[in-house]
């Protein structure tokens, strides 16, 4: 997976995804969500997890 490029001005386009936010809110409260960003913060990738859940937002200019 290639890192996001934090050092351009992509970062201030950055929005996050309401999708994870929902399903966290959705999920029964005797659960724990975790919801990690890669934008914000390094993810360990060998935290032990149960379920993951990957969203991806792109966008296609018209041309």
């Amino acid at each position: 997976m290639l890192p996001r490029p934090m050092d351009t001005k992509l970062k201030t386009r950055m929005y996050p995804s309401l999708v994870l936010l929902t399903i966290a809110n959705l999920t029964p409260k005797e659960h724990e969500v975790n919801i990690e960003n890669e934008n914000v913060e390094k993810v360990d990738f060998n935290e032990p997890v149960d379920l993951v859940a990957i969203t991806v937002t792109f966008r296609i200019r018209r041309r």
